[in-house]
């Protein structure tokens, strides 16, 4: 569903964010730390918190990038 995301200053795809934490593998308590702390769009609707689709990705971009940085053994990152 599109809806206006003030935070975007746009129209966005907006998720439910039980969707969203299940899309973005972060889980929903995470989730909604992240849309507590300002990192993620939201927009409270009848039925529930909605996320910004544009900002889950800006997010889960950067966290996979961070994640990846730290988890990789040292004996498997390319060095050539």
């Amino acid at each position: 569903m599109r809806r206006w995301c003030a935070a975007c200053g746009a129209n966005q795809h907006l998720l439910t964010a039980e969707y969203a934490a299940y899309l973005s593998g972060l889980g929903l308590p995470q989730l909604l730390s992240h849309i507590e702390g300002g990192q993620l769009h939201s927009v409270e609707a009848p039925g529930g918190t909605l996320v910004c689709l544009e900002s889950l990705c800006a997010l889960t971009s950067r966290t996979r990038e961070l994640t990846l940085s730290f988890a990789r053994p040292e004996g498997l990152v390319n060095t050539k």
